[in-house]
């Protein structure tokens, strides 16, 4: 049975049939969904990307490079951290079998992130105000 977008089990123990069986993991699992929504968010890390070095049999040559700056703004809709997007272009030359020797061109996209910028916070100063007292004689 669905109900808001949630499924449920029906009774099973011949009780009236249409009735909902709320059981405690149910609310257990409630909870814990509302935990983890007033949770503070981590901090994000990003692994760099490791390009592949030329070695044993397999040789590689970038042909183009393009670097397209801030792409995260070309999804305003998707939150994300900012970005620029690298498409590389290169030539893979095979050569392990000396008989046969194969070429294959490869379209590569990876993003390099760079750090969110710090939003500025209010910084209370206190303000040492003094009161002169006058004394009544």
């Amino acid at each position: 049975m669905v109900l808001n977008r949630n499924e449920y089990r029906r009774r099973m123990d011949g009780g009236e049939t249409g009735q909902i069986q709320l059981t405690p993991l149910f609310f257990i699992g409630i909870i814990l969904l509302k935990l983890k929504s007033l949770m503070a968010a981590k901090k994000k890390e990003y692994v760099d990307v490791v390009l592949p070095t030329s070695g044993d049999g397999v040789d590689y040559e970038v042909i183009s490079r393009k670097k397209i700056e801030d792409a995260h703004k070309k999804y305003p809709d998707v939150k994300s951290d900012p970005y620029d997007e690298f498409v590389e272009i290169r030539k893979k030359t095979c050569y392990g079998n000396p008989e046969e020797v194969f070429e294959t061109f490869e379209t590569v996209r990876y993003r390099k992130y760079r750090p969110a910028p710090e939003y500025p916070t209010e910084v209370k100063v206190k303000q040492d105000v003094k009161k002169e007292v006058t004394e009544k004689s």
